[in-house]
């Protein structure tokens, strides 16, 4: 019988990291996270014409080119805030788990009694 028992390293596979349904909804929300504000980014018109075009086409209410420039700058500003928003998270969360696995050891040493 062996007295002590060496868990298993934190590169091997566990339970909670296995791949399943509640993982692949998850990834699929953080893919749309970012998605959606750079696609809204993207597909921002430059001229405030077109913006102005749009909403008429979708709503029937028209907008004034001032008020369009308004609203293109508004969403340039709503699309920038979520990505920084997204990135700042990412950082803390690696910065995070780099700061937690520097003080935890690889392998725990464990004595069966």
């Amino acid at each position: 019988m062996n007295l002590y028992q060496i868990m298993p390293s934190s590169t091997e596979r566990h339970e909670c990291c296995a791949a399943g349904p509640k993982n692949l909804g998850r990834r699929i929300r953080l893919a749309a996270k970012w998605f959606v504000p750079g696609a809204l980014l993207v597909l921002i018109p430059k001229c405030p014409l077109c913006i102005v075009a749009y909403v008429a086409m979708v709503s029937g209410i028209g907008l004034s080119v001032s008020a369009a420039s308004s609203v293109r700058i508004a969403l340039i500003f709503v699309s920038w805030s979520g990505l920084f928003y997204l990135a700042a998270g990412s950082v803390l969360r690696l910065k995070r788990r780099s700061h937690e696995n520097n003080f935890r050891p690889n392998n725990q040493i464990r004595i069966d009694r």
